[in-house]
């Protein structure tokens, strides 16, 4: 099933934000498509929400087999923060780099099934778009916002309240795991955000910091205090990493270690982890 099949027709294209989606890709690799792919099989992410299909029992057994566990609970954890990490690693750094946000609501997604792994790109089936100032006053599709607070207002109802809500929501109707668990991935995943695509792929911006706080700070309910940042001094420079505030559950999973920045892990060995991660490949 293509996604043409699937959710309609291709959309009128944006060049503004296909330029900010092209780039964000490139830094990413997350596979970003402004408009529907003419292959594979996809899924509108606001099917996944609704109870009277089984596209989310069916992506949750895809979870469980390519992580795998019979543990449900550990499977839908493992899934949040995959599906939250594309969503959020787009909408930030397009957010970062060129204050112009794209629509990531449920009814604007769409999320590809691939055969081997439970999530591959995604698709913005219609090329809306928020930014500052009077980029396209007649563009249908855009919204002129005054300043960073209004963009960030933007960014946070699409993100959380009409899209990463819902979806934990749905989420737990079919696994009864904490929603403690759930939304400290979404956290991990806004949180690292900014450290993903600009600290480690690029130059980051004069207002790297800046930025990441006050980002995160907007995203503040149901997020609050579930991840954060902190400073690390590695040689000659200072890095700005994000630090995860609860466990995702993946060391349960038999042979797994535990993660890099995991809470069970004491202060030490995370920081060796993170110097670890800052230091340039050793020469072959």
């Amino acid at each position: 099933m293509t996604i043409q099949a699937n959710l309609g027709g291709a959309p009128a294209t944006s060049p503004s934000l296909a330029a900010t989606i092209a780039r964000v890709d490139e830094l990413t690799h997350f596979d970003v498509h402004l408009g529907p792919p003419a292959s594979g099989e996809w899924v509108g992410s606001d099917q996944l929400l609704v109870s009277a299909t089984d596209r989310l029992p069916d992506l949750v057994a895809r979870a469980r087999d390519w992580w795998d566990t019979e543990d449900l609970r550990i499977a839908a954890s493992l899934l949040v923060y995959t599906y939250a990490q594309r969503l959020a690693v787009v909408a930030l750094a397009a957010f970062a780099l060129e204050r112009r946000v794209p629509d990531v609501s449920a009814g604007n997604v769409a999320i590809e099934l691939p055969a081997d792994r439970p999530i591959g790109g995604i698709a913005l089936r219609e090329p809306r778009f928020a930014c500052l100032g009077d980029e396209a006053q007649a563009a249908e599709g855009v919204f002129n916002l005054a300043d960073d607070e209004q963009l960030l207002a933007w960014l946070q109802e699409r993100l959380l309240g009409a899209h990463l809500e819902r979806f934990v929501q749905a989420l737990r109707r079919e696994v009864p795991v904490s929603p403690t668990i759930l939304w400290g991935n979404v956290a991990a995943c806004c949180a690292g955000a900014f450290v993903r695509v600009l600290q480690f792929r690029g130059s980051p911006p004069a207002t790297f910091e800046q930025d990441a706080r006050a980002c995160f700070d907007t995203l503040i309910t149901p997020l609050d205090r579930r991840a954060g940042y902190a400073r690390l001094q590695h040689e000659d420079r200072e890095w700005l990493m994000f630090r995860r505030g609860t466990c995702c559950l993946s060391y349960r999973r038999a042979g797994s270690p535990y993660c890099a920045d995991c809470v069970h892990l004491d202060e030490a060995t995370i920081e060796a982890a993170w110097r670890k991660k800052v230091s340039p490949p050793a020469p072959p």
